[in-house]
């Protein structure tokens, strides 16, 4: 049975000082709300008898929930809202929302570039900056550089947290990254006792035998496929395989991006522990309990043995109010995908390096559309590239240049080729119809074909030409000409030959 509100002790603090407890005699119902990938939110809700003793609730204040004789802690965060709500509920009402430490993040946007970090290392670095530790449930892997355009500092580090199976969430002052096989020290409920409700679904709705993942790395263009098996959870309970029954081939997470095969398995792994969380699915409530929070597993008893044994917690809600006291609903679904979307990315790129360290015919670009960020190393595309092979145009430091990212990130990206934009067209590029063709190098070297004067020319800075047209041909040279067939024969073959000094 879950207390009556009140025998339930709560506490409350303001900017880590206890407040007035004639503030606390004025809370009608304390919401809370837990969930992997976001900021927990706290919800109180004050009666407005005595306005004026209110008056220490304000935006930006540090808020402090604690429940119990021991004052365990149930929520620490800030004040981002007040509601006054009059008559909705029949008596005067101010509804003060406050977030965790981890809104500051979700409040934060910068673009820029990271180099050589993983998830974790991220997380770390984030934490650091509002004041928490952090911990990582894994080892993912590190991503050569990171671009981060309009997204949160909370949005980034969830989705590439989401690429390895991991998910943020903000427990006793650390900022942690968990999978779906949970962390931390099981919480037995038995049905009967502490549990009020519990429900659960067995299901063979989706495929959980593995996952195929297939992919490719855009700079290197290099193929990847690999096949997962085995959930997080698998180490920790035992998967009933009969589930999968009927089940033909693996699921499928195709055509993504990675620098490595490490990512797409990565990838997989992802998809494979989701479904795996998916197919059984568990929900309950419970007498009040701070410790029921995301990632936390707990032992179910006093249920069927098909659902009873470990589950692990993706949300929770505790709820203190008048008619029922405290109690703390819990679910173990998968946290729904916010993560940004995959659809390609088209942008301007300003070439800011061309000497490609593992010599792949790369160029670094400038991204002055993406927040003036610096890309890594990208493709060129080539028509005809092969192995030893293609029209090896590449761009020159300083060209504009269309870069294309496949699924949206910056940061895997491939140069289409170039963008006059104001700058000038090569010369002998004219407006006349059909247009000439014209291949201009840096350094002023020379291809025209016009189909209008039927001309063909080729020339260099220095002077010298080789050009042909309807009435003549001709060659000629600023330096020195060699004409030389080595151990072969020469043959000037016309009606009338001229050797003429000049």
């Amino acid at each position: 049975m879950s207390k009556p509100f009140n025998q339930t002790a709560l506490a409350l603090e303001l900017d880590g000082a206890p407040a007035d407890p004639r503030l606390a005699r004025l809370v009608s119902e304390v919401l809370v709300r837990q969930e992997l990938a976001a900021p927990a939110l706290a919800e109180v809700s004050f009666t407005l008898i005595e306005p004026r003793e209110l008056d220490g609730l304000a935006i930006g204040r540090g808020l402090a929930l604690r429940v119990g004789s021991d004052r365990v802690p149930l929520f620490e965060g800030e004040i981002s809202a007040l509601t006054y709500d009059y008559g909705s509920a029949g008596v005067p009402l101010l509804r003060v929302r406050a977030y965790d430490k981890l809104q500051r993040l979700r409040r934060n946007f910068r673009p820029r570039a990271i180099e050589s970090q993983s998830a974790a290392d991220l997380a770390a670095a984030l934490a650091g900056e509002i004041g928490v530790g952090s911990d990582c449930q894994g080892r993912p892997e590190p991503r050569d550089t990171l671009i981060q355009h309009e997204q949160s500092d909370f949005d980034l580090l969830t989705d590439l947290a989401e690429e390895s199976g991991l998910y943020p969430v903000l427990r006793d002052g650390t900022l942690v990254l968990t999978g779906l096989d949970g962390f931390g020290d099981q919480v037995g409920l038995r049905f009967g006792g502490e549990l009020l409700s519990f429900e659960a679904s067995l299901s063979n709705d989706r495929n959980v035998r593995g996952t195929v993942g297939a992919g490719w790395n855009p700079s290197s263009a290099a193929a990847f496929v690999e096949t997962v098996t085995t959930s997080r959870q698998d180490a920790l309970e035992a998967r009933d395989v009969a589930a999968n029954e009927g089940t033909g081939g693996y699921r499928q997470r195709l055509n993504r991006l990675g620098e490595r095969a490490a990512d797409i398995a990565g990838v997989a792994a992802a998809d494979l522990d989701r479904g795996v969380a998916r197919s059984t699915a568990a929900k309950g409530e419970a007498t009040g309990d701070p410790r029921l929070a995301p990632g936390r597993p707990v032992t179910v008893s006093g249920v069927a043995d098909g659902v009873a044994g470990r589950h692990v917690i993706t949300s929770a809600l505790h709820r203190i109010d008048a008619a029922r006291g405290y109690v703390t609903g819990f679910s173990t679904e998968p946290p729904t995908r916010n993560s940004r979307p995959r659809a390609p990315l088209v942008t301007l790129g300003l070439v800011t390096d061309t000497v490609d360290p593992e010599t792949m015919g790369r160029c670094r670009v400038n991204l002055p559309a993406l927040g003036d960020t610096l890309a890594p190393w990208l493709a060129v595309l080539i028509p005809g590239a092969g192995a030893g092979k293609g029209a090896a145009v590449f761009p020159e430091i300083g060209d504009q240049v269309l870069v294309l990212c496949p699924d949206g990130d910056p940061a895997r990206g491939i140069v289409l080729g170039g963008l006059y934009g104001d700058k000038d067209l090569p010369r002998g590029f004219s407006n006349q119809r059909p247009r000439p063709f014209v291949l201009r190098t840096s350094g002023g070297q020379r291809l025209e074909l016009s189909s209008v004067n039927a001309l063909a020319r080729l020339a260099t800075i220095s002077g010298s030409m080789l050009e042909f047209a309807p009435d003549n041909a001709r060659l000629a040279a600023a330096s020195d000409l060699v004409i030389e067939a080595p151990g072969k024969t020469i043959t000037f073959r016309a009606n009338l030959i001229n050797f003429e000094r000049g």
